[in-house]
């Protein structure tokens, strides 16, 4: 379906569209661009290092993404860039509660989950939020961000 994805350079940038960057104190929100196209694919934000853990609160692709299988490469992606500026970090973890006005949660939680579990997240899990939404948790360690 989206042939041109796997040719495609994926590029990490600030909410102003500087280059991404992180240090061991500040993780700012990240948005995914594809080449030089102009609007974002994907995004995390609400994050925070504590300790040696980056803690991600929001994942998201865009709505013509999803489905696709392609947040495996971001996600990836976004894991090499740690690695690379944080390399005290030694695992991301996941709290993914937010959706969509409209959103079938229980559909977006069981393809957080499966999507977690293919990167190699351990601890996968779902339980209620506090907003009525289902929360996707897991770990992802370090070991498994290459893969």
């Amino acid at each position: 379906m989206l042939s041109w994805f796997k040719n495609s350079t994926l590029i990490y940038r600030t909410r102003g569209g500087a280059p991404y960057w992180m240090n061991i104190l500040i993780a700012q929100d990240c948005y995914v661009y594809m080449d030089k196209d102009p609007n974002y694919i994907a995004s995390f934000d609400t994050m925070e290092i504590k300790g040696k853990s980056l803690h991600i609160d929001h994942f998201a692709m865009i709505s013509s993404l999803k489905g696709s299988g392609k947040a495996e490469a971001v996600l990836r992606g976004f894991a090499q860039i740690v690695a690379q500026q944080n390399p005290d970090i030694i695992q991301i973890t996941f709290d993914l509660h937010r959706s969509a006005e409209g959103s079938n949660i229980e559909r977006l939680a069981t393809a957080r989950s499966a999507l977690l579990a293919k990167i190699g997240a351990h601890n996968v899990s779902q339980r209620m939020s506090e907003t009525g939404n289902i929360c996707v948790s897991a770990v992802w360690e370090k070991a498994q961000w290459k893969k």
